[in-house]
């Protein structure tokens, strides 16, 4: 059955702009909030500093000092003193996934923060068992190998001992794998003879042939076909836990990179942004394979307005043992139909060999179609050696990155990646030298959406544990600031709306405890958010 999408504002940016830049030249109106007192990063060339800063309605309506707000304040405005703390762009996580953020909620925690054990992960289990009925399925969240004492994934007879008799699918951090213990894989018909889908891949015991619950890539067919849906009214609990968790760490845009994103999770979001009162503005990819459905419903690239707007095409790029997933011919058909239909790609490729594939794939579709700003772009593009960075300048590709791994899972990267691919693992200074356009998103719920962490690391290459990663490639403050703010906005196309704080813009604003430009780079970590704005409104106040 075909869905009905209502009506919505096509490409809203003219419209816009023309009553942005009006309502900035007034000089009569008086301003609903002024901060002043503030140590002001503007992101803007045009006035780099300022000390305070005045907003009507939720447009920024002067920048300047505070001498220079006075006639703009009246019986109705409201007065902020910031006390010489850092007022800057609101942050924009690039690369985010908000509803695989709010399963996790839902979900047993089992990040490397909450246990540190396969017997942790029992006992995490087995206390969420006791609470429901037999049969009911338990999903788990955030487990890594690597930070566990054991230093090897759990197996289905570890999930057996926890919950016998309840289907269990435990996820593993990155997203791209799960275990299941024994009734889940009977549930979902998975034997030594399942031949799985294609991309994906079943581990199985090497003396007895039998399945070890060890799932990659197997997301998708489980969730279709397999475990029940999570019911609408739960996920929108756990958004409204995720939204408050990203306004507390200062995040006023995100762009969601869901590959199974379509329809409902479009109208899912129009619905929840719509009642939210404390939310970020968001920008929703459609999956590869929802694409077609999507564009069919009259929604195109750019669709939606302030506060949710149609995205790129989310296109995963897989490698393993038997090739790619998509292979070749496909990826191109995906890429070219997408851009045939104006909708930029942002393709999945980690490895160097799968950043060379999507990189030809879209050069292949410009060479079919060229066409200027086009916004297609990689995501996390872990490994880009020199060459491929040319390239992808050459053809005006984005990247979207995430420093913030290096922090997190700095010391797995030291063990596991080899040596010499150390200096080209998120390659932040290469990147930028080479004149792309590069973004910084957390990859939420892989690692905590908090964007000082990964300015912490793009600066300092340092783990958490404060291991140094490549440390030829740390970048300044202010390229690491930028791009946490500004960048995603220019990735995207809609910097004239957001992303700086300049008369016109969109007032997205997040007040730091320090200015991190000012700050010993040792102390970086120890700067806080102490207040987010977001379309002039306060939503989070820390004090």
């Amino acid at each position: 059955m075909r869905v009905r999408v209502p009506p919505v504002t096509r490409h809203p940016r003219r419209q816009e702009d023309w009553f942005l830049a009006r309502l900035a030249s007034s000089n009569t109106c008086k301003a609903d909030l002024v901060l002043l007192g503030a140590d002001v990063i503007t992101m803007s060339p045009v006035r780099p500093a300022a000390q305070a800063v005045a907003i009507r309605r939720n447009v920024v309506l002067r920048v300047g000092r505070d001498g220079e707000m006075h006639d703009l304040i009246g019986p109705g405005t409201e007065v902020i003193q910031c006390h010489g703390k850092c007022l800057l762009p609101g942050f924009h996580d690039a690369h985010i996934h908000l509803l695989a953020c709010a399963s996790q909620i839902l979900a047993v925690d089992c990040r490397p923060s909450a246990v540190s054990s396969i017997a942790d992960i029992q006992h995490a289990i087995q206390s969420r068992a006791e609470l429901l009925s037999a049969g009911s399925w338990i999903r788990a969240n955030g487990y890594d190998q690597f930070y566990l004492d054991e230093k090897r994934h759990p197996t289905r007879w570890d999930l057996d001992v926890a919950a016998p008799h309840h289907p269990v699918k435990l996820q593993h951090r990155s997203q791209h794998a799960c275990v299941l213990n024994s009734l889940a894989l009977r549930i979902a018909g998975i034997d030594r003879s399942f031949s799985p889908p294609p991309g994906a891949r079943i581990e199985l015991d090497p003396s007895t042939g039998e399945p070890t619950g060890l799932l990659y890539e197997m997301g998708h067919y489980l969730s279709e076909n397999i475990i029940p849906s999570i019911e609408d009214a739960d996920l929108r609990g756990g958004l409204e836990v995720v939204f408050n968790d990203l306004v507390a760490h200062g995040i006023t845009s995100v762009q969601d990179a869901t590959d199974r994103n379509g329809l409902r999770e479009w109208l899912l979001l129009r619905d929840f942004t719509a009642r939210e009162t404390k939310r970020p503005r968001v920008t929703m990819m459609v999956g590869q394979r929802h694409l077609a459905e999507v564009a069919e419903s009259g929604l195109g690239h750019g669709d939606g307005g302030n506060w949710l707007r149609l995205g790129a095409v989310k296109i995963m790029l897989t490698e393993s043992a038997d090739g790619f997933t998509p292979d070749q011919d496909s990826l191109f058909s995906l890429v070219w139909e997408a851009h045939r239909r104006g909708y930029p790609v942002a393709i999945h490729a980690i490895e160097e060999s799968a950043v060379c594939l999507a990189i030809e794939a879209i050069a292949n579709a410009l060479e079919r179609w060229p066409r200027g700003e086009h916004h297609h772009r990689l995501e996390h593009a872990s490994v880009v050696p020199p060459a491929l960075l040319e390239r992808m300048s050459e053809l005006g590709i984005s990247i979207v990155t995430q420093p913030a791994f290096i922090y997190h899972s700095g010391e797995r990267y030291l063990s596991d990646v080899d040596d010499h691919l150390h200096g080209w693992l998120y390659a932040l200074r290469s990147m930028l030298a080479s004149g792309i356009a590069v973004a910084a998103g957390s990859d939420a719920p892989v690692v905590p959406a908090n964007p000082l962490s990964g300015i912490y690391a793009a600066v300092t290459r340092r783990s958490r544990q404060g291991q140094v990663l490549g440390a030829g490639e740390g970048i300044s403050v202010v390229e690491a600031l930028r791009l946490h703010t500004l960048a995603p906005a220019e990735v995207l196309g809609i910097d004239t709306q957001l992303g700086s704080i300049q008369p016109g813009r969109l007032a997205d604003l997040v007040l730091l405890t320090d200015n991190p430009i000012s700050t010993p780079v040792h102390k970086l970590g120890e700067v806080r958010v102490e207040m987010t704005i977001v379309d002039g409104r306060v939503v989070f106040c820390g004090s």
